[in-house]
């Protein structure tokens, strides 16, 4: 009996280890863990700088010079310095962007447009700039990282301006310097026969308004408040009920073919416009009446966030020459008609050009930072049509009161306390 149990059990145990086996067998071999592709920034350091620009050589020449500027530099100091520059689709720029360096991979160094800070900030490795160097530019402070070190600096700032087309009004060898003055003029030129308005805006002549009104966007607190817009909004209606002037927005029907095409003879715009003109339209170029209007830091380059070692050390080293090497901001800021970040250097312009009209707006102390937290330019836009259209300015502030809410208006603020005592002044 005993060697017919000990038969029985080792039975049992030879099936068991069958099924076992089969049930090994069985079962999925586990995946190896697959090395990670290396990004850009893991890459060795004989590798070249990656450099991601949304534009083309003809539109951005003096980026492409610049790199040919500091090689030039680098290489004169016995080092070396090489880059491949790759081209990105406008459109998707700053979509693609932010997934690229936040997955680990992106260029090493980007382009980036101050309008989109609050997106490019995060993604972007603090400058390890000395404060020699830092005293150089104005509001610097104003992108900064968590540990509150600047990580993006604007090379330049631009403002908003007016534009005549002198085919229209002549040669004008005075400008108004009161929007009194500037609409007797536009009505001067206005003639519906002939297919001309005297004066087209944008949507951001409200601000302007607003602060030549001594009001700011944001008020102590921090709060958007419209107490600035109601009068704007009023004013912009009655101009237009009065026929001399219309609202149009940048794209197709923009205030820039306006002038170009010579059916508007003064318009409110954009210091850039002057470069798309058509060779055989003269504009003429000069402050926005009334004072005070609102300015934008423009254009800088960021490092990426991933960055580390010798590849960070020529970045920063990079970044720090583009923001001081005097021909290469004077290329920057003439490029973009702007007015330099960098305190010592003095860039000057041909009279009536956009860049005289900018030069003369900083120099006379009439701008007002203001980079707008994502959604409040719709707000305003979104406003301003509606009271164009029919709905009253109250109930057009109210609704705009309830879609402020849901924009982050912190950096705002902190810009608009820098100048809230000016502005009320």
């Amino acid at each position: 009996m005993k060697r017919v149990l000990v038969l029985l059990l080792a039975m049992i145990m030879i099936f068991a280890l069958v099924g076992c086996n089969n049930n090994a067998e069985n079962q999925p071999t586990p995946e190896k863990t697959q090395p990670t592709e290396p990004s850009v920034t893991d890459q060795t350091e004989g590798e070249p700088i990656l450099i991601w620009i949304p534009g083309d050589e003809k539109e951005y020449a003096y980026y492409f010079s610049m790199f040919e500027n500091y090689k030039a530099k680098v290489e004169a100091d016995g080092g070396t310095f090489n880059y491949t520059i790759e081209q990105q689709p406008w459109g998707d720029y700053w979509t693609k962007l932010p997934l690229e360096v936040n997955n680990g991979r992106g260029p090493d160094l980007f382009y980036t447009h101050m309008a989109y800070s609050d997106i490019l900030v995060p993604l972007a490795k603090e400058l390890d700039f000395d404060q020699a160097t830092l005293d150089k530019f104005e509001n610097y402070e104003l992108y900064t990282n968590d540990s509150g070190k600047p990580v993006l600096i604007p090379t330049t700032f631009v403002c908003k301006i007016m534009y005549a087309n002198a085919d229209v009004v002549g040669e004008m060898p005075e400008y108004p310097t009161t929007w009194e003055d500037f609409t007797a003029l536009a009505k001067q030129y206005t003639d519906k026969q002939k297919g001309v308005i005297g004066f087209d805006y944008s949507f951001h002549l409200l601000w302007d308004l607003g602060y030549q009104n001594g009001k700011t966007i944001t008020d102590a607190n921090g709060a958007v408040t419209f107490d600035g817009v109601a009068q704007s909004l009023e004013t912009l209606k009655k101009w237009q009920d009065e026929g001399f002037t219309e609202y149009l927005q940048y794209g197709n029907g923009s205030p820039e073919d306006a002038l170009y095409q010579g059916s508007a003879a003064f318009i409110y715009g954009e210091p850039w416009m002057e470069f798309w003109a058509p060779s055989d339209v003269k504009t003429i170029a000069f402050p926005v009446p009334g004072g005070k209007t609102h300015n934008f830091a423009e254009l800088t380059f960021g490092i990426n966030k991933n960055v580390s070692g010798e590849k960070y050390k020529t970045l920063n080293d990079f970044v720090k020459f583009m923001l001081t090497d005097e021909k290469t901001i004077t290329d920057i800021v003439k490029g973009n008609s702007g007015y330099p970040n960098n305190k010592d250097i003095k860039v000057t312009y041909e009279p009536n050009t956009a860049g005289a009209a900018v030069l003369k707006t900083f120099e006379a102390g009439n701008t007002n930072l203001a980079v707008p937290p994502s959604g409040l330019e719709n707000v305003y836009k979104t406003m301003l049509e509606s009271v164009l259209t029919g709905t009253s300015v109250e109930d057009a502030i109210a609704e705009a009161k309830i879609n402020v809410q849901s924009v982050d208006v912190a950096k705002l603020k902190a810009m608009e306390d820098k100048f809230r005592d000016k502005i009320a002044k």
